[in-house]
């Protein structure tokens, strides 16, 4: 199986945010990122399920 990765630009579409606030989040370290290649520049591609993890933990609950 192979594991599905996402630009930061479609993690963004998909959580109506800008891919700036997903770069930050990558850096901060709330969503798991990975450069792919060498270099400043080298562009970020983030797995799916780190994207749902991250969903998944910041779920708002009412009080039992």
């Amino acid at each position: 199986m192979t594991a599905a990765y996402l630009t930061p630009e479609e993690v963004a579409q998909e959580l109506s945010v800008k891919s700036a606030t997903v770069l930050h989040w990558v850096k901060v370290g709330t969503l798991r990122g990975f450069k792919i290649g060498p270099g400043r520049n080298s562009p970020v591609r983030i797995l799916r399920a780190d994207v749902d993890a991250m969903i998944a933990a910041s779920e708002v609950r009412p009080d039992a």
